[in-house]
């Protein structure tokens, strides 16, 4: 407002000007006249003149109602108005006045800076101050937590001292009772002492006799148990738990609560009536099968022992572990059997080659000079026959007795089969040819297996020459193989006249005297299979027959490819 009352007194005062100017044209240029010049300063002169003295007065107007701020602006402009109508002397007092006042402010400001500042050093004195409050109580609430932990701490420790002095005056008091209550009985077993001592040494003598059937009954690796009269199991020993792995209670509700139930010997119902009437010891044998499986053969002595009255108050069952001894036996009757083999082929076998032999060596010597060279060469014939299946005997009894005294090496490596099968064939190619019997080998030139030389070859020569001498003529011998995992199945095939099936299960065992003549009344004692059939197993392999009378059989084993333990 105060801005635009200026701007219109601007314009005021250029209008003033130039009516001035207009009047002295016209006053001395135009020479008007004086009324007209009257009429001027009363339309233009008094106008702005009242003009003048209209914005004082507002400005005074003003002056009263302003601040300070205000106030200085509206005193400046009344001092230049003043000054600019000529009247100094209100500008001077206008002008004074806005100098203090402008003074007096400046004053204020600086005074309030100055506040300012102070109320700010003392507002970053104060946050000092609170945050060192703040920090000291922090630590005035940990030196408290400390203080109520040592406080806690002191009080468990002192109740748990008094608790610890209450049990302990509690055990005392109980132990001066108790010491009391010992006092008296003291008296009373010192009263008694006199009788244990005379019980003393009854009991010694009686415990020293308990402690050696203790040491019998416990250590002993026979199986003991105590029944009642009626058979009801009461009691076993350690070497009973021992042998069959059961304890009493296990033993009971597996096999029975009786002897009767629980023996494995179908006789024992007899047995038991037999001692009970008797009132003498049996003895008999039994196949116990234990906890873990095993079967053992044992020997049990049931003895029954009498009271003054002469009735049966308790059964005694000792068992006695012979598995090993009926192995031995089995063992043993295996021995003999083989020795009677043995000496039967020694006195039957072994023997028919050196008759034919010496039968036909009489007769060249008393009858060549009569006999035909047709007739001596088939002679000649026949002792070079005789004299080779005599020398394959005696080569098979050789060998099959160096294996049952474990003498022969075992040595295995990779062998060649397609060449031992070659070489085996040519030792036999002028039989074959005889009899018109064709070879054929199967096996791949590089067919290999993991075994011992010389059993190898003995378990082709036996074998195919025992197919040479079942295989009728114009018939063919096969070998071939199958690769089956870490093992080669070898397959020898004849087309001869075949084996029955009650048969088959004779060919690999020593007791049972099978021995069957060849196509051409070939002989053979049956020796040679059961060799294979060693000499196999020791590789770790496994030989069996499939046969077909009037078709043929097959000889079929099996042999490692690489390295294996060996069956020993």
């Amino acid at each position: 407002m105060f801005y635009l009352l200026k701007l219109i007194g601007f314009f005021i005062n250029q209008l003033i000007f130039f009516s001035l100017l207009h009047i002295f044209y016209y006053i001395y240029i135009v020479k008007i006249k004086p009324i007209t010049y009257y009429f001027i300063v009363v339309f233009i002169i008094i106008p702005f003149l009242v003009s003048s003295q209209t914005e004082i007065d507002d400005l005074k107007y003003k002056l009263k109602s302003s601040t300070d701020s205000t106030r200085i602006y509206f005193l400046k402009q009344l001092s230049d108005l003043y000054k600019e109508d000529g009247n100094f002397q209100e500008a001077y007092k206008y002008f004074t006045e806005y100098s203090r006042l402008k003074d007096s402010v400046q004053n204020i400001k600086h005074s309030a800076e100055l506040k300012r500042l102070q109320a700010q050093s003392f507002n970053t004195e104060q946050n000092k101050v609170i945050q060192e409050l703040s920090q000291n109580n922090v630590e005035q609430d940990e030196i408290i937590k400390k203080l109520k932990f040592y406080k806690n701490t002191f009080l468990i420790c002192t109740l748990l001292i008094l608790l610890l002095l209450i049990l302990f005056f509690y055990n005392l008091r109980r132990k001066i009772i108790a010491n009391r209550k010992l006092s008296v009985q003291n008296e009373k077993i010192k009263g008694q002492n006199d009788q244990i001592k005379t019980h003393t040494i009854r009991l010694a003598k009686i415990n020293r006799e308990l402690e050696k059937l203790s040491i019998v009954a416990s250590k002993t690796d026979n199986a003991i148990v105590i029944t009642k009269p009626d058979g009801e199991i009461e009691w076993i020993n350690e070497g009973f738990t021992r042998l069959y792995g059961y304890t009493l209670d296990e033993f009971i509700n597996e096999k029975g609560r009786t002897i009767i139930q629980a023996s494995a010997n179908t006789d024992i119902d007899k047995i038991v009536k037999k001692i009970i009437s008797e009132k003498k010891s049996q003895i008999y044998e039994s196949e116990v099968r234990a906890k873990s499986g095993l079967v053992y053969n044992t020997q049990t002595t049931l003895t029954p022992i009498l009271n003054e009255k002469n009735e049966i108050t308790q059964l005694i069952a000792i068992d006695t572990d012979i598995s090993e001894l009926k192995r031995v036996e089995q063992e043993l009757q295996k021995l003999l059997v083989t020795k009677d083999k043995f000496f039967s082929i020694i006195a039957h076998d072994l023997k028919n080659p050196f008759n034919s032999l010496m039968g036909v060596a009489q007769l060249l010597y008393h009858g060549y000079s009569r006999m035909s060279p047709e007739k001596v060469q088939h002679f000649h014939k026949s002792f070079y026959q005789i004299s080779k299946n005599g020398y394959e005997l005696l080569v098979n009894l050789l060998e099959w007795a160096r294996s049952q005294m474990g003498t022969i090496k075992f040595n295995p490596g990779q062998q060649n089969l397609y060449a031992i099968t070659e070489e085996t064939f040519s030792l036999y190619n002028a039989k074959a040819s005889q009899k018109e019997i064709v070879f054929n080998n199967s096996l791949n030139k590089d067919s290999f297996a993991f075994a011992d030389k010389n059993m190898l070859k003995t378990i082709f020569r036996n074998i195919i020459s025992n197919a040479l001498k079942f295989t009728e003529r114009g018939g063919a011998i096969e070998v071939s193989e199958v690769i089956n995992e870490s093992f080669t199945e070898i397959t020898i095939k004849d087309t001869g006249v075949g084996i029955n099936p009650e048969d088959l299960n004779k060919l690999f065992k020593l007791d049972e005297n099978h021995s069957t003549n060849g196509t051409e009344d070939e002989t053979g004692t049956g020796l040679g299979l059961i060799l294979c059939k060693e000499f196999i197993e020791k590789h770790g392999g496994k030989i069996w027959v499939e046969s077909k009378v009037g078709v043929g059989s097959k000889f079929i084993f099996t042999l490692p490819l690489k390295e294996l333990t060996p069956n020993n």
